[in-house]
């Protein structure tokens, strides 16, 4: 897509210090590297770049461009759209759909995309009026826009296109061409009033009509504002649309699995584990084994510690299915072998995936990397089948035994159409899995009711104010173990923020190793960055999206 050409209202010439290559000099360059790089692009990517050509920012548009393989381009145009999206609460994306119309409009209305009205139309939407100019022999092929006051410039707007020499694309006219641009042939002199008196008895003598009374009212409109004032309105309407924060980008290229050119990296062992099912997908497990003798460490107050950061990918049939971050932190103290385990869970559904793990030893400045096909299989339940290490088969033997039959979990459904409860209140519980003998339920911690058969439900007397209570549901074995648990925070804020443990359920005990869940519950429109994991007061992992 052609760029639509800027208007120049005022040039300061200032002296430099040092010499330097002139800046469009630099952006040459840069421009012909990148269609280099386009035209070796397939063309639904091609065609990505220039429908977004008006919409797209210089920084996105150099990432786009870096990127190395298809699934990773198709990531950045969801996550470019996604960015965008007005109302991200809801299903369509209002922003994505309204430029699609647009794009559908101009291509049906000038062909292509490759004139200034096309462009126009993207950024501005179609006009409240639009009048074809034809005066065959005399005026260019010419269009008056008319835009009401509310668009971009919050101006009322006339823009007029004209196609010099009846060829090409069209452009927009800018009253210091004068009216004569728009006049065929008019053979005159250098003088701007002689030629634009002269244009207007032309265009009086040989054309008639309204479109033609249109043109001249517009030019007369447009030349009433002023040589700057004009041109400073129509800055506003062609300017790129606002651009997101740079944040998704930065957050995009954070979750690359490709290494930094020249990056060093250091050894390391991967084995994957099925070790229970999450409803239909089977838990993927995966231990990477890193050598405490080939990475670095840092020194706080004499203080050590291991710290590595792991990003994922993981594509099905060539397309991004999954991408993920976790973040260790080993202090030294409780390093007691020779190597550090770092332990990895997806749910993902059985079948056959391409995995990538990049590993950054966030001290030593270097980095591991994996890239295998992984063929997933169905877990039906039982004892899963030990990881290949023993030692990882150790440590993680308590942290597996729950997940072998099968994930058991409580879920706590708010009524719906009420948003203060009082009075009484009817509330119901989602539960899955085969291990759940009874759930007890709690208002305030206080228990109100066991149940031992579905429905799994419990009628409560908030009342006769609506306040804020906690609801709590805990599911338990047939011999008495807590198995998991569900908090429900009844009346609770809008900008309610709260972090709950769901797993371990209350009253387990471990002693080697231990699965935990959370659950994260948002201020509306709010986003989470991250969650940090504690033992006691010292950080050990940092999760940076679902499931916790």
């Amino acid at each position: 897509m052609r760029p639509l050409r800027r208007f120049a209202v005022l040039l300061l010439l200032l002296p430099l210090a040092l010499p330097a290559p002139p800046a469009h000099a630099a952006s040459r360059k840069v421009r012909k590297e990148q269609e280099a790089k386009i035209a070796l692009l397939a063309e639904k990517y091609r065609q990505f770049l220039d429908e977004v050509s008006v919409l797209i920012s210089d920084e996105e548009r150099g990432a786009f461009l870096a990127l190395e393989e298809d699934y990773q381009r198709d990531a950045f145009i969801d996550r470019f759209w996604r960015s965008r999206d007005p109302y991200p609460e809801t299903a369509r994306n209002e922003l994505k759909d309204k430029w699609q119309a647009r794009l559908d409009e101009a291509r049906s209305l000038f062909g292509s995309l490759e004139d200034e009205r096309a462009h126009f139309l993207l950024l501005n939407g179609p006009p409240e009026g639009r009048v074809e100019v034809r005066c065959a022999g005399v005026i260019w092929p010419t269009e008056v826009w008319y835009y009401a006051r509310d668009n971009r410039t919050h101006e009322e707007l006339l823009v007029i296109f004209y196609q010099r020499f009846g060829a090409g694309a069209y452009r927009i006219w800018e009253p210091l061409e004068g009216l004569s641009s728009l006049v065929q042939d008019l053979g005159i002199g250098t003088d701007p009033t002689r030629a634009d008196q002269q244009a207007f008895q032309r265009i009086r003598e040989g054309c008639a009509g309204e479109s033609v009374d249109a043109l001249l009212g517009s030019v007369a409109k447009i030349y009433s504002l002023g040589k700057l004032a004009y041109p400073l309105q129509v800055m506003k309407a062609v300017a790129p649309l606002e651009h997101p924060s740079g944040e998704w980008l930065q957050t995009f290229s954070s979750y690359s699995t490709d290494l930094p050119a020249g990056a060093g990296t250091f050894p390391a062992t991967v084995d994957f584990a099925f070790p229970g099912r999450r409803q239909s997908r089977t838990i993927v497990q995966g231990t990477v084994k890193v050598a405490l003798a080939d990475i670095g460490h840092a020194d706080l107050g004499g203080a050590r510690s291991y710290n590595l950061l792991i990003t994922g990918e993981v594509l099905e049939k060539g397309g991004l299915f999954d991408r993920f971050r976790y973040k260790f932190d080993f202090p030294a103290v409780d390093v007691t072998g020779e190597y550090l385990p770092l332990v990895i869970q997806r749910p993902l559904r059985p079948g056959d995936y391409r995995v990538m793990l990049k590993v950054e030893d966030l001290d030593g400045h270097k980095f591991f990397r994996l890239d295998r096909m992984l063929a997933v299989p169905s877990v039906e339940g039982g004892e899963p089948p030990p990881p290949a290490d023993p030692d990882t088969a150790r440590l993680l033997s308590e942290a597996n035994a729950l997940l072998a039959t099968g994930e058991t979990t409580v879920k706590l459904l708010a009524p719906i159409g009420n948003e203060m409860l009082s009075g009484k209140v009817r509330f119901d519980a989602l539960v899955t899995g085969d291990q759940v003998a009874r759930i007890t339920f709690a208002l305030d911690k206080q228990p109100i009711l066991t149940k031992q058969v579905p429905p799994w439900s419990v009628e409560l007397d908030l009342g006769h104010l609506p306040r804020s209570q906690v609801l709590e549901a805990v599911a338990y074995d047939a011999a008495g173990r807590a198995l998991t648990s569900d908090e429900l925070v009844v009346n609770a804020s809008a900008h309610r923020f709260a972090v709950t443990l769901a797993e371990p359920a209350p009253g387990q005990h471990f002693s080697s190793s231990v699965h935990l869940a959370a659950k994260v519950e948002l201020p509306e429109g709010e986003r989470l960055d991250r969650l940090e994991i504690y033992r006691d007061e010292t950080l050990v992992a940092t999760l940076y999206q679902p499931p916790y």
